[in-house]
């Protein structure tokens, strides 16, 4: 169970090219052989964000997270994502 969540947790993040600096997360949820995986990506200014879920077969894990991180760009994640890219700072 837990490592069909963390499957699906990685794979969401490094579709969408999440890391440290950048506010994207996910949370996966297996229970009787379902998982429930779902994600954010949120602006540092707090707007706009985006929350989605999907779900479906623990053996599908990666294929889930990679399902997410599609419906997370559709609904604006690209927009949000671009918008902190360009003002990153790195150490």
């Amino acid at each position: 169970m837990a490592e069909a969540e963390g499957t699906a947790e990685r794979s969401f993040l490094s579709c969408l090219g999440g890391g440290c600096l950048v506010p994207v997360g996910a949370r996966g949820v297996a229970h009787d052989g379902k998982l429930t995986l779902s994600g954010f990506v949120g602006h540092p200014d707090g707007e706009p964000s985006i929350r989605t879920s999907v779900e479906g077969s623990m053996s599908q894990a990666a294929e889930l997270g990679v399902a997410l991180a599609h419906l997370a760009l559709a609904q604006g994640a690209r927009e949000i994502l671009d918008a902190v890219r360009k003002d990153e700072v790195l150490p």
